[in-house]
């Protein structure tokens, strides 16, 4: 394996251990985790973010964002 492929293969790898992680801690929560253009991208239900209707953050939810 050439050194190049080497280094993608061991980016991608910490990529996905990241992935994993953030997921195992955000368990329950509704939120998606998944590798996208070379970055860890967290998706978060509006639900969890906002009241139906508010504008305002759920007080729960800064513990979410952080």
């Amino acid at each position: 394996m050439s050194s190049k492929a080497s280094q993608c293969e061991s980016e991608l790898n910490q990529l996905e251990n990241s992935r994993k992680a953030l997921e195992d801690q955000l368990k329950g929560t509704g939120a998606t985790v998944r590798i996208k253009n070379g970055a860890v991208s967290v998706l978060l239900p509006g639900a969890i973010l906002f009241d139906a209707g508010q504008t305002a953050l759920r007080p729960q939810s800064k513990a979410s964002l952080k």
